[in-house]
């Protein structure tokens, strides 16, 4: 963090069309508040942890709900959207509660803490900030 950026040269992908490798050249002089498209990523290790980013959407579907309206009919049925992510292996320490940012991502709060299994992942919730999706 805080190195200035890079410029990506070419970006390698393999038959499936994965990227596999990217050349890039550091500009330790970048500003980051003037690069308009920007990358975030971790080393592909065996310590990643695994993660489910939660995401919640409004109950109803409606700003206002007015006397003569079906309730029913403004029930939202997909309030709730999962994610599978990766996070590096500081995330297996945290604790249920604890509230963290995810670069370029948002702030979530710990809901289930990561219990060390790769087939039980971290959870973490979205914190909501207001702005529209």
């Amino acid at each position: 963090m805080d190195w200035g950026n890079a410029i990506i040269k070419s970006v390698s992908k393999g038959a499936d069309g994965k990227v596999t490798g990217v050349l890039a050249v550091i500009n330790l002089a970048g500003d980051v508040k003037k690069t308009k498209l920007k990358l975030t990523w971790l080393a592909d290790v065996p310590e990643l942890v695994p993660l489910t980013l939660a995401d919640f959407d409004y109950l109803i579907t409606k700003k206002k709900v007015e006397e003569e309206d079906n309730f029913e009919e403004l029930v939202n049925p997909n309030t709730k959207t999962e994610t599978a992510a990766v996070g590096d292996i500081n995330m297996a320490k945290l604790a249920k509660g604890e509230v963290l940012q995810l670069e370029r991502k948002g702030y979530y709060i710990v809901d289930v803490p990561y219990s060390g299994s790769p087939d039980k992942p971290a959870v973490l919730f979205s914190i909501p900030d207001g702005r529209n999706k």
